[in-house]
This record gives C-alpha cells, structure tokens and sequence, in this order.
C-alpha cells in the first residue's frame, strides 16, 4: 500500500518511506507489549484483570505516533515509538 501511495504521489516518496521504517519499529514495540496485555489465569483458576491504567498507557503511544504520522510532525511520531518501547519494557 505504501509502494502505490508512493507512486502517486511521488515528490512525498521520502515521507512515505520514513513511515513504513517508523511502522516497522512500531509495529514491533507492539507486538512486544501486546504479549504483557494477555489476562493470564490463575493458579486458582481466576481469571486476574488488568489494571484500569495498564490499557490506557498501552494506547498512549498508538495515540501519539498516529497524531505524529497525521500531521507529519516527526518528531512526535519518533516519540510514540520510543514511549511505546519504553512501556513494552516496562510491562
């Protein structure tokens, strides 16, 4: 998809490529935290619920790098990506 957004709008293919690199890293700092986010069950068979703030936090950064990629401010999607890391870790 962005191969095509990028033949159409060529004087953008910068951009464009700039988001499909920040994605990939994005996109992994996701797959990282979404694996934290699971409702485990347990020993007893319960099922243990998250915090209220854990969803919240986790959301944040998705919030924050598409504000960023939306109004190309780059720098606000950078921080997206380094916020989501940092939870992912954290979690």
């Amino acid at each position: 998809m962005l191969v095509y957004a990028a033949l159409l709008f060529p004087h953008e293919a910068w951009k464009i490529a700039l988001v499909g690199v920040a994605w990939v890293l994005f996109g992994r700092s996701m797959a990282e935290k979404s694996v934290t986010l699971v409702t485990v069950t347990s020993e007893s068979g319960e099922v243990q619920k998250l915090r209220g703030g854990t969803r919240a936090g986790a959301q944040l950064g998705m919030l924050t790098f598409a504000i960023g990629v939306l109004t190309q401010q780059w720098h606000i999607a950078v921080m997206g990506i380094v916020y989501s890391y940092m939870t992912a870790a954290a979690m």
